[in-house]
């Protein structure tokens, strides 16, 4: 495929591997005509339109209606991480800086009819989409875009690298990716991945809301675990991490009273009880006023 625009032009080769998972191997070169200061690789686009933490905001018969419920990432030094998606009251941009990231995708985790209990649009079979670079893609930014919608109808997700610095012009500029279809990501790691993300009004005194998260631990004792939590505004009010009756999945509580204005920015990981070692992808989360 080739590319023509005013501001740049480009060579594509997709080598296409069809099946129950679909792989595409992507080969492309931008020579710009102009120096470009935005620019988007490998760029996916899906819809989030509610789940678990807007349910008190949606008059509507099922439990969840998206295409996709996070944003999964791999970055260059080895750590996974999980953003949930949100429909926001105001347009949301969110950036999170890498160095050869190994992987990014838009990922649909919950695969039961029950999760949605939609007959026609069956989402618990919307697939996956994960990029994988081929080549060091050097200094940039793994970019999330989250627009309001009042509609399932909507793609208001988008997510793409963004290289960091400009594109000089008259230069080749290659990038070459692998594009995965697929129900969860070719990621094959131990981690204790996130399964649920809920938001609510807490009912305590001296705290506002609730943010809970469940993780799928697997055989991992409880009692070896602990919830290691920070957040850029407002304040923690308690953190708690306890087992559900569930097996293998483990909910941590956060309490929080959040800022007198704006959003805040909270980091959660499940460690090892003793040493601290990380053993679960660490969770990254926007609150922002509704």
């Amino acid at each position: 495929a080739l590319l023509e625009s005013q501001s740049g032009v480009g060579a594509y080769e997709f080598l296409v591997r069809p099946g129950a998972e679909t792989v595409v191997d992507v080969r492309s070169t931008l020579i710009p005509r102009v120096e470009l200061t935005q620019v988007g690789i490998a760029p996916l686009t899906s819809m989030y339109f509610f789940g678990a933490k807007e349910r008190g905001r949606v008059d509507d018969y099922r439990d969840a209606v998206h295409d996709s419920m996070g944003l999964q990432m791999l970055t260059g030094h080895g750590e996974r991480l999980w953003r949930p998606l949100a429909n926001p009251a105001t347009l949301q941009l969110s950036a999170f800086q890498d160095v050869n990231p190994r992987g990014y995708g838009l990922v649909q985790r919950r695969r039961a009819f029950e999760d949605y209990q939609d007959a026609e649009a069956r989402y618990e079979k919307r697939p996956s989409a994960w990029v994988t670079p081929l080549d060091e893609w050097g200094e940039g930014d793994t970019m999330l875009v989250e627009i309001p919608t009042d509609s399932e109808f909507n793609d208001n997700i988008v997510s793409f690298w963004r290289p960091r610095g400009a594109l000089a012009a008259e230069r080749e500029h290659p990038f070459a990716y692998r594009l995965y279809w697929c129900a969860l990501p070719p990621d094959e790691a131990p981690s204790a991945r996130v399964r649920e993300t809920r938001a609510g009004r807490s009912v305590n005194e001296g705290e506002r809301r609730l943010l809970v998260v469940d993780f799928d631990i697997g055989e991992r004792p409880i009692g070896a675990l602990r919830a290691r939590a920070e957040t850029s505004a407002g304040r923690i009010m308690h953190l708690n991490l306890r087992s559900l009756p569930r097996t293998g999945v483990a909910r941590v509580v956060i309490g929080f009273n959040p800022p007198d204005a704006g959003g805040a920015e909270f980091r959660l990981q499940l460690v090892k009880a003793e040493g601290g070692e990380p053993v679960s992808e660490t969770w990254l989360y926007r609150w922002t006023p509704a």
